[in-house]
């Protein structure tokens, strides 16, 4: 039997979606392959396993320990392959590259493979210009061209994101394989019960008062996603004689994040027209978008944002509503393919009105949700996802 081990990045009480947790821990494994899955958590103080093959390790949220949480996360690393290193055939790294190298020296003797999984690109993703600043995103590019020549085979997330690490980080010799987001089909009635609450306060604040539109927003609240974006587009709506409601399930690592964008939202008088929901369960989702019109995913095309594949996209149509998205590459193409919404410049008043043309007549763009659905089954289910990890595994172990 062959062994994989899988250590991740994303913090588990945030955000682990099941392209991540049920691929990697349930659909891989099977009579001739073992998996084991480690990634951090907020939440706890020690190591807790939820399943015999699925561990949760403990992450502070220090601000001073938080700069060192690469080389904290690389020494469990280290200690995990100590101990066990010599019974795993392919040990997979979620976006650390120090872990990539610690992996690499105990390689040496375990002989197992390593592959690379970026997810993001979180280290060049600051705007800051001071020096230090410089200095981190120059030495995350070392680490991470390393970290790339160190792998046998590098994954990226989407077609951008493969294309960004060959042209401008001249990644060039390394093996890429592109695996984008993809999601769990969960069906209204699958909401977990700690949401009921939630769910049913969204109901009675968005059927409160008429409104001409009711967007929802999900996402992070971090500053770099330009979350102004949201309040300018409420402001172009207004402006077009459509009162709308938008409901935004923001993450936020940081409290300031939240307290930052309610503070802008306050200050620009627009707190009667967005409403902050707190998050739901993956789960829950199709239960909570149910009852708002549009999905909206802006995303800066002239950022890395572009070389993400954005989630929610897909949590968009499994809900049963259409997007308006950026066009960043994942979106045209997911969205052309899909029929499940529309594209549009990263500008608020174009946004607004794509929006203001849907309200006044929902058929004059060619979506289809129902067709949509069916795409996603076929092309971003986890089913297909554990389809891609299955030939890079094969290729991997056993050619």
């Amino acid at each position: 039997m062959k062994k994989i081990l899988f250590f991740c990045d994303q913090d588990y009480s945030i955000h682990f979606p099941s392209h991540f947790r049920e691929v990697y821990s349930i659909l891989l494994s099977s009579e001739n392959l073992k998996t084991v899955v480690y990634t951090p958590s907020t939440k706890i103080s020690s190591l807790s396993w939820l399943s015999d093959n699925f561990c949760i390790f403990p992450k502070s949220t220090s601000k001073i320990i938080s700069p060192l949480w690469p080389l904290i996360s690389s020494l469990y690393l280290f200690r995990i392959l100590f101990v066990q290193g010599s019974s795993f055939d392919l040990v997979i790294v979620h976006d650390n590259p120090l872990s990539i190298i610690v992996s690499y020296f105990f390689s040496l003797f375990n002989g197992f493979k390593l592959v690379f999984r970026i997810s993001n690109l979180k280290g060049l993703m600051s705007k800051s210009t001071s020096f230090v600043s410089l200095i981190n995103k120059n030495v995350y590019v070392l680490l991470t061209c390393l970290a790339c020549k160190l792998s046998s085979a590098v994954v990226s997330m989407s077609v951008a994101m493969e294309s960004y690490l060959r042209t401008e980080l001249n990644i060039t010799n390394s093996l890429i394989y592109t695996i984008p987001s993809c999601t769990k089909i969960w069906q209204v009635g699958d909401a977990d019960s700690s949401d009921l609450f939630t769910i049913d306060s969204i109901y009675n604040i968005t059927n409160h008062s008429p409104r001409d539109v009711k967007l929802v927003y999900l996402g992070t609240l971090n500053p770099n996603r330009e979350l102004t974006f949201l309040l300018d587009l409420v402001e172009e709506l207004l402006s077009l004689d459509l009162i709308p409601f938008l409901g935004v399930f923001g993450v936020s690592r940081l409290p300031s994040h939240k307290d930052q964008f309610l503070n802008a939202v306050k200050s620009r008088q627009l707190d009667s027209y967005i409403y902050l929901f707190p998050p739901v369960l993956e789960q829950s989702l199709p239960n909570a978008l149910q009852y708002f019109d549009i999905g909206i995913s802006p995303y800066d095309p002239n950022t890395l944002l572009s070389t993400n594949s954005p989630l929610k996209t897909l949590d968009y149509i499994v809900a049963g509503i259409p997007v308006l998205s950026t066009k960043i590459l994942d979106h045209r193409e997911t969205l052309l393919e899909s029929r499940g919404g529309i594209c549009e410049e990263y500008d608020s008043s174009s946004f607004a009105i794509s929006i203001h043309s849907f309200v006044r007549n929902p058929h004059i763009y060619d979506i289809d949700i129902l067709y949509a659905q069916s795409w996603l089954r076929k092309n971003r289910s986890l089913d297909s996802c554990t389809l891609m990890w299955k030939n890079l595994v094969r290729d991997m172990l056993y050619v």
